[in-house]
């Protein structure tokens, strides 16, 4: 007789529930004066619209209690409308009184999910009138658990990890906290991350989300909340509510909640693990020894779907940063472990039959729950339907699957690996037919089309690798700043002797105009750069940008003589206002294009220098001002052309930390060469004057000396070249 090792709290489809939901009635009496009628979208943004208590209860008096809305509101991205979304038709967005919470973080309020419907019966998909609205996503995952329990007889129990991160600011990112995972220094008593966490577990208690615990993570301020395990879509439910709860605790503290999957590039990545327990309706009990059938039917199909069901798990470029092997992030080999967290499905208390339960390490909080787990529960129920085997071989160790060599991979049965970059996720998830069958066409297609303009206004890259570029443009704006004091030293005498010393000119006016707009424009970056840093007079600083990049793009838009220069300059200079549209073209970079503009521009100078040039050779002019001139033009021109070209280099490539890098040192070094240039003109200028003025005294001594010893008045050869002293006399006091 084996002995009994089983642990860990004991769940079953049939003793476990969501709280009982509030009662409408008793709203009023709890002093609850607005309720939040929340969804979640396509892309995982929560929203909601809010409705005072007194409108809200009349609408549950009505025979469908709901809002309408635009059908377009699934395709809204930011300010963008998705392809395959018209602004035409409305939706109903009907109430569901099961899900009626409270919101102990915001007094006097409450939050209810629905479903969207709509307004009068369709032809659904089996020619039966519906009003079932396909792209709905609770309404997908409430149709995959009804049919996974009608045709394989099975039910799950789902509970949630959610890993986030507290921020004390967002640019520069400085974490609440820099701790180790578990470390008590992370929740230290007093500490405001101590105060944020307990009221958000608090809340969560109140509003009958079962915590089972938070704790300290592993990167610098990331805790991590565990809900226990609920039928499908209630954990789905309780998992969005969990979410808003941390971001507006965080908020109400002053903090910044974010669930990015990758923050930093030196530490570990936030996701969402989700915990799924397999239970057939009247199966056999489990056993200690081994899997279940339906457990091994289970995990069969959702590994071999599992590279095609990423775009939805992981659903954004930040999310392939984080999922890279050797980091305990569940690698990116398809396979599975008994307790192997560097397997994307690693097996839990496999000794347990009670508590057994498969943790599925490949979502993150940027995804939309209900349609991932409708993609997994789908794929896991047809496989137990179908009563599929499972041939990939247990990896507990002591080597993970990256590890291994491709004969012990094989020898395993792994094959496949997960898509190890956002596009290629998006054309695996666009060609499988299973996500078709699950979701159905039209959300399937929906999806995808919202999913590339929500990332299209994202950078190609992670947001550690955000702040990685921010710190480097910081750092070169610093730099080109730090150049400009230099040259200015190194240039003082020579200004002083040329220009500060003259009367004011055109000249005069040109130099300064020169100077300033260039270096006046890099100050006020280097302040964009740093203003979360500038606390004396933030007002102050903000207007001299506004100001000045503004004059920076009229100054720019004057010179190339663009229909569209207002997008030349700071998008937005201050946090709110925008002073110019995002001009990117789908998958490129408009920049690329500016400097296309820019060297052709430096090209045609450039050859009009090379002409200047050859006509002014020594062989041709004898003078020393335009030969001066010509050359310092054809320098200046040449090493501008090649700072133009290496940058344009740069954003072709579109490497990360060189792009704004290389913006900053072509615009300092060429405003520098502009000054140069300027000033050498100056002076050859004036030392041709001096040259003139040295022959004029020598003329004047030479006929001073012919007065002297001639005896008779002046000749008209001395008149005349008296009259042609005058007037060089007069130029040169009129410069």
């Amino acid at each position: 007789m084996s002995l009994d090792y089983s642990h860990g709290v004991q769940y079953a489809p049939s003793t476990v529930s969501a709280t009982p939901a509030l009662k409408a009635e008793d709203l009023e009496g709890l002093g609850i004066a607005y309720v939040r009628l929340t969804w979640i979208d396509l892309t995982s943004v929560i929203r909601y619209r809010v409705i005072p208590i007194t409108y809200f209860l009349k609408m549950l008096k009505s025979l469908r209690p709901s809002i309408a809305m635009v059908k377009c509101t699934f395709g809204m991205v930011y300010l963008n409308m998705a392809e395959d979304f018209l602004p035409m038709g409305e939706y109903l967005y009907v109430i569901d009184l099961s899900t009626l919470r409270l919101c102990p973080y915001e007094e006097g309020t409450a939050s209810v999910m629905g479903w969207f419907q709509e307004k009068a019966p369709v032809t659904g998909a089996n020619g039966q009138p519906t009003v079932e609205v396909s792209v709905c996503p609770r309404g997908t995952l409430r149709r995959v658990v009804e049919q996974a329990r009608k045709d394989a007889a099975v039910e799950f129990l789902v509970g949630f990890e959610t890993e986030f991160i507290l921020l004390k600011s967002t640019n520069p990112v400085e974490a609440v906290n820099y701790h180790h995972w578990s470390a008590s220094g992370g929740l230290p008593s007093g500490g405001i991350e101590t105060k944020v966490l307990r009221e958000i577990s608090d809340s969560l208690i109140k509003a009958g989300v079962d915590v089972t615990m938070y704790h300290a993570e592993a990167a610098p301020g990331q805790y991590e909340v565990v809900t226990g395990p609920l039928q499908p879509l209630e954990a789905a439910d309780a998992l969005v509510y969990t979410r808003e709860t941390i971001i507006n605790v965080a908020a109400k503290h002053g903090l910044r909640a974010t669930f990015a999957p990758r923050v930093y590039l030196n530490s570990t990545g936030s996701s969402a693990h989700v915990h799924v327990s397999v239970h057939p309706i009247n199966g056999p009990k489990k056993s200690a020894d081994a899997l279940s059938s339906a457990e091994s039917s289970f995990i069969a199909g959702i590994l071999k779907e599992l590279p095609s069901m990423a775009a939805v798990t992981l659903p954004t470029p930040s999310s392939y940063k984080r999922v890279v092997d050797g980091v305990w992030s569940g690698g990116t080999y398809v396979c599975w472990g008994t307790e192997n967290r560097e397997a994307p499905i690693r097996l839990t208390n496999p000794k347990s039959p009670s508590s057994r339960n498969f943790e599925l390490r490949f979502l993150d909080g940027t995804c939309n729950p209900y349609l991932a787990l409708a993609l997994i529960l789908a794929s896991g129920s047809t496989a137990i339907l179908n009563q599929e085997a499972l041939t990939l071989i247990d990896c507990p160790g002591p080597l993970t699957a990256a590890q291994m060599s491709a004969e012990e991979r094989e020898a395993h049965g792994i094959t496949d690996r997960l898509p190890l970059d956002w596009d290629s996720a998006r054309e695996l998830f666009a060609s499988s037919e299973i996500t078709e069958k699950i979701f159905g066409k039209e959300l399937k297609v929906k999806y995808l089309s919202v999913n590339k303009p929500h990332l299209s206004g994202m950078p190609s890259f992670s947001g550690a690798e955000y702040w990685v570029q921010a710190r480097a443009e910081q750092n070169a704006y610093v730099a080109c700043a730090a150049l400009i004091v230099y040259e200015y030293f190194l240039q003082f005498e020579a200004e002083v002797d040329f220009f500060w010393q003259r009367r004011w000119s055109l000249a005069k006016a040109l130099f300064l105009w020169v100077k300033t707009s260039v270096s006046d424009f890099f100050a006020c970056l280097t302040i964009e750069e740093y203003r979360a840093d500038i606390t004396a007079s933030p007002s102050m600083c903000q207007m001299l940008l506004i100001l000045l990049t503004a004059l920076e793009s009229l100054t720019m838009g004057l010179i190339f003589g663009l229909p569209g220069s207002g997008t030349i300059g700071t998008n937005e200079p201050v946090s709110g206002l925008f002073m110019c549209a995002d001009a990117d073209p789908p998958d490129h970079h408009w920049i690329v294009y500016y400097w296309v503009a820019v060297l052709v521009i430096e090209s045609i100078l450039l050859c009009l220098a090379l002409r200047q040039a050859w006509l002014h050779r020594p062989s041709a002019s004898g003078s020393d001002l335009m030969r001066k001139l010509t050359r310092d033009s054809v320098i200046y021109f040449l090493v501008l052309f090649g700072i133009y070209l290496t940058n344009l280099i740069f954003w072709i490539r579109n490497r990360i930390t060189l792009n704004e890098f290389g913006t900053a040192f072509a615009f300092v070094i060429s405003s520098l060469f502009a000054n140069r240039l300027v000033i050498a003109v100056r002076r050859a200028h004036y030392m041709s004057l001096f040259e003139q003025e040295s022959q004029l005294s020598e003329v004047t001594t030479e006929i001073q000396f012919r007065r002297e010893t001639a005896t008779g008045d002046v000749d008209d050869y001395d008149t005349m070249k008296l009259r042609s002293i005058t007037r060089d006399l007069n130029e040169i006091v009129g410069v």
